[in-house]
């Protein structure tokens, strides 16, 4: 049996943009190929195995869904990735980084909610832009 090695800061912050990235397609109804990012993903961090990802999908899903982060979607996660049972809630953080990165989850954030980056005020500017700032 491998040793189990912990995840890195970085390797959380990827993966939950990438997931945010499955999101932002979902509410938008295009679709993606799941299997080609988790390739991509694994490009990065090859030590990584598929199924570690897709776990850490699920996980993420279980923290959108703790913190209502994603409700804009249906069951306020990313379809095809269920929430895990005792999936890491702590994994909310690098959620709300990655939505506050992201320029295509702001200019959803109104079917986010303003709670989906703690700490941020979304401010509209124009029915086609939405900018969030720093509190």
């Amino acid at each position: 049996m491998s040793k189990r090695i912990a995840y890195t800061d970085a390797e959380h912050r990827a993966i939950a943009a990438a997931y945010v990235r499955l999101a932002v397609a979902q509410y938008e109804g295009r679709k993606v190929n799941k299997a080609a990012l988790v390739r991509g993903i694994r490009a990065i961090f090859p030590h990584r195995t598929r199924g570690a990802i897709e776990a850490k999908f699920m996980n993420l899903s279980a923290a959108a869904v703790a913190g209502n982060l994603l409700e804009a979607l249906p069951g306020g996660y990313v379809k095809g990735y269920k929430p895990a049972p005792n999936g890491a809630k702590s994994l909310g953080d690098f959620l709300r980084v990655a939505i506050h990165n992201d320029k295509a989850a702001h200019a959803i954030a109104a079917g986010f909610g303003a709670e989906a980056v703690e700490g941020y005020e979304v401010i509209e500017h124009g029915a086609d832009s939405v900018e969030a700032v720093t509190l």
